[in-house]
């Protein structure tokens, strides 16, 4: 069960580009699984610690009074996360995510790409089936974004039965500093991995994995 609404907001940063300068001095990484495509850096309480207070601080503050309620939270990770296209058609199967859950608490994510193509943002989805994904989807994802392994028509028949079991609900664009929050429990993809013509699709990326609150905005909403 969802326990926190789809959340948008705009102007996240009051300096965004400073944000983006940060992103520019750490090191990336890919998924040595395949479980996301593009690279992430290191964990940025390690590397930024104040930042990262207090953005989970602003991000906490949208859905709680902090002089009412105490919000205790653990297992928080904030990374920037960088993909470049695999290809430069915009159509290409290869530059849309695949459709998937990030099994935590909370999850979102800020837009970093100045002038954006606004269809790299972000969809969400609700399932129609009661089997939701396959073993086949899991191999297609990771061969690809692990190994650099391509099946074209294999990927294109898996992807569009993995899509199949989904209808989308929400569309939020790529626009820049802006960010969008979600539930863990929440399916969603990426539209398309190509922002731009010129860089590379930029977000600052969060997950929450252990929340303690008396309750959720959605617990309060149900009262």
């Amino acid at each position: 069960m969802n326990e926190f609404p789809i959340f948008s907001i705009h102007n996240v940063f009051d300096d965004p580009r400073k944000v983006i300068a940060a992103s520019k001095n750490l090191t990336y990484t890919k998924s040595k699984s395949g479980h996301f495509p593009g690279v992430r850096s290191q964990m940025l309480h390690h590397v930024y610690p104040d930042f990262t207070r207090s953005f989970f601080k602003s991000l906490f503050s949208l859905f709680y009074d902090f002089n009412k309620t105490e919000v205790r939270y653990h297992d928080a990770h904030l990374y920037f996360h960088k993909m470049k296209p695999y290809s430069k058609r915009k159509s290409d199967i290869r530059n849309t995510g695949w459709i998937h859950k990030d099994e935590c608490a909370l999850a979102g994510l800020v837009y970093l790409n100045e002038d954006a193509d606004p269809d790299s943002g972000t969809s969400v989805y609700k399932p129609i089936t009661h089997t939701i994904y396959n073993m086949n989807a899991i191999q297609q994802k990771e061969n690809l974004y692990c190994r650099d392994i391509y099946n074209s028509k294999l990927y294109k028949r898996t992807y569009e039965q993995s899509c199949s079991q989904f209808v989308q609900t929400t569309k939020i664009n790529n626009v820049f500093n802006t960010m969008v929050c979600y539930d863990g429990d929440t399916w969603h993809k990426v539209d398309n991995f190509i922002a731009n013509n010129n860089e590379e699709r930029l977000t600052l990326n969060f997950f929450i994995y252990k929340l303690e609150v008396d309750k959720t905005p959605v617990q309060r909403f149900r009262q």
